[in-house]
């Protein structure tokens, strides 16, 4: 199934001003990145275990090779990590902080 796309500054144009996409393209750009089957029960139980506190937690796919990236923000500006041991250790010790 092909699916066209419409230039967005072009008002009126002829059938040949559209662009053309596949259906493979479209459904990676709708795939979700912070939800989905794949998402492993600990991210899960740690992003809600942030909210408690007041943090969101969200994971960012790179797009050359494809790795996760967490990141955990609050009105005090975003903390990057790379990998789920780092994020618990940012979490105990937001954990030790009164709610």
């Amino acid at each position: 199934m092909r699916h066209k796309r419409k230039s967005a500054w072009l008002l009126d144009t002829a059938e040949a001003d559209y662009e053309e996409q596949s259906a493979r393209s479209l459904s990676a750009a709708d795939e979700p990145v912070n939800q989905g089957p794949d998402e492993p029960k600990d991210y899960a139980t740690m992003r809600a275990q942030f909210a408690r506190r007041g943090y969101t937690l969200k994971r960012a796919r790179r797009v050359p090779d494809g790795r996760i990236t967490y990141i955990v923000e609050r009105w005090t500006g975003p903390r990057y990590f790379k990998h789920l041991h780092d994020l618990q250790g940012f979490l105990n010790q937001v954990m030790g902080a009164p709610l």
